[in-house]
């Protein structure tokens, strides 16, 4: 439960952040169930029955947080930058959205590599973000 408050809060501080919404629009809650479906209603976090593997238990990846990124700010996935990193393909899923990140600036990697399958750390999350 405590991964998935970290979660929602840095994707909803990316909208107060980028004025995607004010304060005034966001309902101020602390139920996980209705937060987790104020993102799902954005499309940020997909559904069940949709692709993402979502579940408030399990953490999340650095991958799955720059998905979760690219939707909230509205960016559109692209393939169009060669990546630097060594551990993403260009036929991986995941590389429009590494594309879009790496190409506005957001992420940069380690030593080559990205660490798509690592637990992404509180840190970095919010180094993503700013």
């Amino acid at each position: 439960m405590k991964k998935l408050f970290k979660v929602m809060s840095l994707i909803l501080g990316i909208f107060l952040t980028t004025g995607i919404f004010t304060t005034a629009s966001a309902k101020v809650t602390a139920s996980p169930d209705e937060a987790l479906g104020f993102l799902q209603s954005l499309n940020i976090i997909l559904t069940k029955d949709k692709a993402d593997d979502f579940s408030e238990d399990k953490a999340v990846s650095k991958g799955d947080f720059s998905i979760y990124l690219v939707r909230a700010l509205k960016m559109e996935p692209h393939g169009g930058v060669e990546l630097p990193f060594t551990d993403i393909k260009k036929e991986d899923a995941i590389y429009p959205y590494i594309c879009a990140l790496y190409q506005s600036g957001v992420v940069h990697g380690y030593n080559s590599e990205f660490n798509v399958n690592k637990n992404i750390s509180y840190y970095e999350a919010v180094k993503m973000m700013i």
